[in-house]
């Protein structure tokens, strides 16, 4: 039988520190505090922990000093740990991504230690629980990708791809009631973006007090973010109160979710982990320095145009770029990890932002009875396109990889994706079939 714990942390920073959204702006308060909340899980041989920050992401540094500071003080190894951020931008900067002067340091030491507390909490007094799986039709977002002959916008977009669901996993006790409630949904938490300075976890901060409400305090609801790329909120900055209507929304749709889950019969859980590199397009020195010339001299035009001081930090860092990319990697590292739940249920997290394509895919081929797809997990650097976007560009194929610092990626990284995903699949099919003779 499985058996579980939670607990949670508040990791709210000091105010004062500068917030993603908007940008560069020292925080005047606290809306609504930031927590790590985690699980625990224990069945068969294998033990694992699910962590959600209310927070951006983290890099690939911060990263690694999490999962040491987990290791060394619970034993749990980083493929025992899937680590996932709900992507809010109304947190500080957590990522190498053009804003470094920003990030409080020591905070994030703090943060360190609170997410290894929070394991260490939940790891203790383990009791027995049964699962429960839902999903339910909801929809709070949209694709914000509109192609045209000069450049891809970013625009609604109701004729292209979401994923109009929440998923849901209840993790009850054995008298029925809830331990904890795990729900995702692919969409980009920017409903508050650039209307406060005042941190908040954005919609899945008010899905969470929305739940919890309506369940026994004891719950602990967790928003795990899909796979949000190119998926914005319908109402981008639209404020607090438009925040709470969107949790509130997607709240009610886990309560009805929860009304009519399916109980699953669960014993043994196993981890499978894949890491690739996605390749980059190949920069000589040559091409850097003729570009380095030509982005500035730009500047130099927008300056004699008096382009405003938004417009000139942009081309500043377009300029830092052409040096900073001289040190990047051949490719992107990237994680795929899988947590199953003998062959009834697969969660499956990826780290980065990739399109909601590749979550419906994954859900449409995976060989589970139930499939859950996470982005934004162990880590996160940029964007992940799917091959046709390379085409016809836009800011997460041109734009965002220079605030990283990164080359771009080439098309050929969905193929990769994908035949390392149906690998994965493969083990677990034949893992399935081990448990189900044993």
């Amino acid at each position: 039988m499985l058996s579980a714990n939670i607990a949670q942390i508040m990791i709210t920073p000091p105010i004062g520190t500068p917030m993603l959204e908007p940008p560069q702006m020292p925080t005047t308060g606290v809306h609504m505090d930031l927590f790590c909340r985690g699980v625990v899980l224990h069945g068969g041989e294998q033990r694992v922990a699910i962590v959600s920050l209310d927070l951006l992401g983290v890099d690939k540094p911060l990263l690694q000093r999490i999962r040491q500071s987990v290791f060394e003080q619970t034993g749990l190894s980083a493929s025992q740990l899937m680590l996932t951020a709900t992507h809010n931008h109304s947190a500080p900067v957590t990522l190498d991504c053009g804003f470094d002067d920003d990030r409080n340091r020591e905070w994030e030491e703090q943060l360190v230690q609170h997410i290894a507390d929070c394991i260490v909490l939940a790891s203790q007094d383990l009791q027995p629980v049964t699962l429960s799986v839902a999903r339910e039709e909801v929809l709070i977002g949209v694709n914000r990708r509109v192609a045209t002959m000069g450049r891809t916008r970013m625009l609604p977009n109701e004729s292209a791809p979401v994923a109009p669901w929440v998923d849901i996993l209840s993790i009850n006790r054995l008298d029925g009631s809830p331990l904890a409630v795990l729900f995702s949904h692919a969409a980009h938490p920017v409903t508050v973006h650039t209307a406060s300075t005042e941190f908040n976890a954005d919609f899945p901060g008010y899905a969470i007090q929305t739940i919890r409400d309506e369940l026994d305090s004891d719950t602990m609801p967790m928003f795990i973010q899909g796979c949000a790329g190119d998926i914005n909120v319908v109402s981008l900055a639209g404020g607090l109160d438009e925040a709470k209507r969107l949790g509130q929304q997607l709240a009610k749709a886990v309560m009805v979710g929860l009304s009519k889950a399916t109980p699953l019969d669960v014993e043994t859980i196993n981890i499978f982990n894949r890491e690739i590199s996605l390749p980059f397009e190949h920069l000589t020195d040559e091409i850097i320095n003729a570009l380095s010339l030509r982005i500035n001299e730009s500047y130099e035009a927008m300056v004699s145009l008096d382009m405003d001081d938004r417009t000139l930090i942009n081309q500043q860092q377009f300029i830092d770029w052409t040096e900073r990319v001289k040190h990047a990697p051949a490719g992107l590292w990237f994680q795929i990890q899988a947590i199953a739940f003998d062959d009834q249920l697969i969660m499956i997290g990826m780290p980065h932002e990739p399109f909601v394509a590749y979550q419906l895919h994954i859900q449409a081929t995976s060989p589970a009875q139930h499939t859950m797809v996470f982005g934004y997990t162990n880590g996160c650097n940029g964007y992940v396109p799917t091959a046709e976007a390379f085409y016809i560009g836009g800011y997460e194929v041109d734009g965002a990889p220079k605030l990283f610092g990164l080359p771009r990626l080439l098309p050929d990284c969905e193929k990769l994706i994908y035949e390392t995903i149906n690998d994965i699949f493969d083990e677990f099919i034949n893992a399935s079939r081990s448990d189900s003779l044993s």
